[in-house]
C-alpha cells in the first residue's frame, strides 16, 4: 500500500500515464481471492497502478499459493519482490525470561557518581529486572515507557526511552542530568558486566522470528530466499528481490550469532544455486556504528544489471563470489 502511494506521488518514468504498474500485497491474513475478481479498495490511485492484495505465508511455497489458487495470472513473474523489514528481528526474548544477568554495569565517557556495577534485586519492578547500587536503582518505568536510574533519595539520574525487556537492550540515547536538565549522552550505556558471555535469555537461531514470519537459522532463511527467487522474472535482467533489513535486536553476542545465519544462508543460497540467473548478496551499513542496524538485508540481483550492488566497485570477481562463469 506504501509503496502504491509513494509510486503515486513521485515523479519517475512510471508518470508517463503509459506504464502499467502492477502491485501485489501479500500478507497471510489476507483472503484468497482469483485475479479476475475486482477488489474494492478503500483508496483512490492513479489508473496506471493497479494494486491487488494477495494471501500469501513466507514460510510456504510461493507459486502454490499464487497460481494454483488463480490469486494470479498463470506462470506470471514479478520485476520485484519486496519483502518490507522482512530480516528485522525485532522479538524480544529478555521480555519473558525468568532469568536475568546478576549484574550489569554502568558507564559513561564522564566519571559519575552513577557509573558502577549494579547487583540484582531479589524482587521485580513493574514485571521487570531491577538492578542497585547504594543509593541508585535501576528500574523499568513503564507509566513513561523507559529505564531509568533513579536515586533513592527521589530523582532521576539517567533515562533511555523504549519498550525492551532488560536495561542493557535499551538503545537510547540515554537522557543524562548534568544538574540543571537531562541530556543526550550518547557515551551513557548499560551493559552486561561480562559482554562476551550470551545473555540468560539468548535462544537459538531457531527461536528468533524476523518480522516476516521466518527464524533465524540459516535454514529457514535460504528457504525465504529461494521462494522469492522462484517467482522473479529471469527476463528481466533488472529483476530483484529485496529483504529489507531494519534492527536486530539483542547483545552484541545475540546480533552477531543472527548475523552469522543470514550470511551462511547467503553462502548457501549461492553455493546451491544452478541455472537460476539471481544470486545472493548481504548489504551492509558500513557507516553504521551501532552494531544492531548494521544488517540492511539481503539483495537477490542478477550480475551487471542496475540492481547489483557491487556495480559500485570495480574489478568485483564474480567468479569468487557466486561460482564458474558457465553458471552465470
Amino acid at each position: 500500500v506504501m509503496l502504491a502511494h509513494a509510486l503515486a506521488i513521485t515523479n519517475g518514468v512510471w508518470q508517463d500515464q503509459q506504464t502499467r504498474v502492477h502491485i501485489y500485497g501479500g500478507d497471510v491474513r489476507n483472503y484468497v481471492c482469483p485475479w479476475w475478481e475486482q477488489q474494492r479498495l478503500p483508496w483512490n490511485l492513479p489508473p496506471w497502478i493497479e494494486h491487488r492484495f494477495v494471501a500469501l505465508d513466507n514460510t510456504q511455497d510461493f507459486v502454490r499459493q499464487l497460481f494454483s489458487t488463480s490469486q494470479c495470472k498463470a506462470d506470471m513473474l514479478f520485476d520485484v519482490v519486496l519483502v518490507r523489514q522482512g530480516l528485522c528481528f525485532c522479538d524480544d526474548p529478555s521480555k519473558i525470561s525468568p532469568w536475568w544477568p546478576s549484574e550489569v554495569l554502568v558507564s559513561a565517557a564522564q566519571p559519575s557518581s552513577v557509573c558502577g556495577t549494579y547487583i540484582l534485586e531479589t524482587h521485580l519492578f513493574e514485571g521487570r529486572p531491577a538492578y542497585r547500587m547504594g543509593h541508585c536503582v535501576l528500574q523499568w518505568c513503564n507509566a513513561r515507557v523507559e529505564w531509568a536510574v533513579q536515586d533513592v533519595a527521589g530523582g532521576t539520574w539517567a533515562f533511555a526511552r523504549g519498550d525492551v525487556g532488560h536495561p542493557v537492550l535499551a538503545r537510547g540515547p540515554w537522557a543524562v542530568w548534568n544538574g540543571t536538565d537531562h541530556v543526550n549522552d550518547a557515551s551513557f550505556a548499560c551493559n552486561l558486566a561480562q559482554p562476551s558471555s550470551p545473555p540468560p535469555w539468548q535462544r537459538p537461531p531457531n527461536g528468533r522470528i524476523c518480522c516476516c514470519g521466518i527464524t533465524g537459522d540459516s535454514l529457514s532463511l535460504l528457504g525465504i530466499l529461494r521462494r522469492v527467487a522462484s517467482v522473479l522474472d529471469p527476463r528481466n535482467k533488472d529483476s530483484f528481490g529485496l529483504l529489507h533489513g531494519a534492527w536486530t535486536n539483542g547483545t552484541r553476542t545475540e546480533v552477531d550469532h543472527l548475523h552469522q545465519q543470514i550470511e551462511e544462508a547467503v553462502r548457501l543460497y549461492n553455493e546451491q544455486w544452478r541455472g537460476g540467473p539471481h544470486v545472493a548478496a548481504v548489504l551492509w551499513r558500513t557507516a553504521a556504528k551501532e552494531y544492531w542496524v548494521q544488517c540492511d538485508g539481503v539483495v537477490l540481483f542478477q550480475p551487471g544489471s542496475r540492481a547489483d550492488p557491487y556495480k559500485a566497485y570495480a574489478g568485483v570477481n564474480y567468479e569468487a563470489y557466486f561460482g564458474s562463469p558457465s553458471s552465470l
